[in-house]
């Protein structure tokens, strides 16, 4: 995603499979706290605690994801105008 890495890799699919389902992560050491963050937040495997996934107004809805420290100072509205 902001890398051009994919998290999750191994030589064959089903051990790529496997990580994605023991969450083994693998993220560059230069990688910034809070980007590892959302996306880890971004591929938790239970859609109910997923951020962004739960229905309007509640804490982890869309605007859970707009308001993660990684999007700090930027302004969704001029992006969507």
């Amino acid at each position: 995603m902001l890398t051009g890495e994919v998290p999750f890799k191994a030589q064959h699919d089903y051990q790529t499979f496997q990580l994605i389902l023991e969450r083994k992560m693998v993220f560059p050491p230069d990688m910034e706290p809070e980007a590892k963050n959302l996306i880890d937040r971004m591929l938790d495997l239970n859609p109910a605690t997923r951020i962004g996934c739960s229905p309007p107004g509640t804490t982890n809805d869309i605007s859970a994801i707009k308001n993660h420290p990684f999007f700090e100072g930027l302004d969704f509205k001029i992006i969507l105008s």
